[in-house]
């Protein structure tokens, strides 16, 4: 079985779960059976991992103060001894070939204690601000050639994918790309998208931001398409605006590749 250890919040984004739930996908088309285990999930995405057929344990709330010193240890609300431990008993039952894990808050200490209960360990990352002890590491960010921000950081038989030629994208993507349109320069459609959960509420701001803008009677002809996720906490508010000045508003979809094929702009 394949393990992801990732989590959810309105602090840790949407961004997280969604490229491991890309990831589990494909690997059930190879007839592998995924178990996410989490620690912090809103029960809209528990719901969207289990619809996708994938098992789902979520670890028992641990009532501390203690986090480590890594700049996002609060993420992981305990410190990563204990959440290790409780990670182990979720899998206790099944034998595993792959821990996936995608989280800032865990490095090679997490890694070192689930190192001997599977064949393999991946990290998912974007930082490149701790050490892991890991069989692969994959970041998809955008690097100059002469990136090296990993070589001291994982051990030498590592095999570490960097770049966005392996990004974590549903099929949708792949098939919108085959048939994208040349754009002319012209911005006709606008995107405005700020992940799941928009913990600081850039999307309200953007929509306010275009509102002005569109105030020149030159804007009005821009279609604007606003999305947001299930669980954001300015939802109501943001549907007002989004009526008033008829703006398109999508909550929780999952048509995102063909929403970007189709805008001009995208702001995020």
């Amino acid at each position: 079985m394949i393990v992801f250890r990732v989590d959810a919040s309105q602090e840790i984004g949407a961004g997280h779960v969604m490229r491991c739930l890309s990831l589990a996908n494909a690997f059930v088309s190879y007839n592998r059976a995924c178990r996410f285990v989490c620690r912090h999930m809103p029960d809209y995405m528990i719901e969207k991992l289990a619809s996708h057929g994938h098992q789902v344990v979520i670890l028992p709330k641990i009532e501390t103060s203690e986090v480590d010193e890594l700049s996002h240890a609060l993420w992981l609300g305990c410190q990563q001894e204990q959440d290790a431990a409780a990670t182990l008993q979720a899998i206790s039952d099944i034998e595993v070939e792959w821990v996936i894990v995608d989280h800032y808050a865990l490095d090679q200490r997490w890694e070192s204690s689930l190192k001997e209960h599977t064949l393999r360990i991946m990290v998912i990352d974007d930082l490149a601000d701790r050490n892991h002890n890991c069989d692969v590491l994959l970041d998809q960010n955008l690097y100059n050639e002469s990136f090296d921000g990993y070589s001291k950081l994982v051990p030498a038989h590592c095999q570490t994918m960097i770049g966005p030629k392996f990004a974590i994208l549903r099929d949708e993507f792949l098939q919108q790309r085959l048939k994208l349109r040349k754009r002319s320069g012209v911005v006709k459609r606008i995107l405005v998208y700020f992940g799941g959960f928009d913990f600081f509420n850039y999307t309200k701001l953007c929509i306010e931001a275009l509102i002005k803008l569109f105030a020149n009677e030159t804007s009005k002809a821009i279609e604007v398409d606003v999305v947001i996720g299930g669980a954001h906490a300015q939802a109501v508010d943001i549907a007002r605006l989004c009526r008033q000045h008829k703006f398109n508003l999508h909550t929780q979809i999952d048509n995102m590749a063909e929403l970007f094929s189709q805008a001009d702009l995208c702001i995020g």
